[in-house]
């Protein structure tokens, strides 16, 4: 009989704990977030007239890769510009003369106005209106990026080669305007 009635206590405890852990939802799902912690993913970032993150237009390569958003150079020697892998949101940068003068992003980042990568050309005017100017026939867009240390602009690849309200942006880039080693 004493074996019984502790299998019906544990029983009983196990309801009891069930019913309990049951009033509060997923405990996992409801465990509060880590005070203090910082997110270190590509999508925490935004690309702004300056930059994005701690890299910023006009830095130098070395102030660049201590960021750690840039990676190894990819062009080869002799080229106009220096191109360089990115890191962690950054798909590719471009110096000229040791100076960043294009950042490209991965798809995951957005601009700091909430416009990216799936948004459509409608929503590109909705945010920007008339500081979007279309690059007719070669499927882009550009606006500019007023706080720039230089002449700049966000470039936005678009599906259709003519800019329709329909058109989605493909890719997000900042570019010094007339950077003098690519197009």
């Amino acid at each position: 009989m004493v074996g019984r009635g502790f299998a019906a206590t544990l029983v009983v405890a196990g309801v009891v704990t069930g019913a309990l852990a049951g009033c509060g939802g997923d405990s996992s799902a409801d465990a509060p977030e880590p005070t203090g912690a910082v997110s270190s993913s590509p999508a925490a970032l935004v690309l702004s007239d300056t930059g994005i993150g701690e890299l910023k237009l006009g830095m130098s390569v070395a102030e660049a890769k201590e960021t750690g958003l840039i990676g190894k150079r990819v062009s080869p020697t002799g080229e106009l510009c220096d191109q360089y892998s990115g890191n962690d949101g950054v798909e590719y940068a471009y110096f000229s003369d040791d100076e960043l003068i294009v950042i490209y992003t991965d798809p995951k980042i957005r601009l700091d106005s909430g416009i990216g990568v799936g948004d459509t050309y409608e929503d590109l005017k909705g945010a920007y209106g008339d500081q979007v100017l279309p690059d007719a026939g070669f499927a882009r867009a550009y606006v500019e990026a007023p706080q720039a240390p230089f002449p700049t602009s966000y470039r936005l690849e678009l599906s259709d080669e003519y800019a329709e309200r329909d058109s989605v942006i493909m890719s997000i880039g900042l570019e010094a305007v007339n950077p003098g080693c690519y197009e």
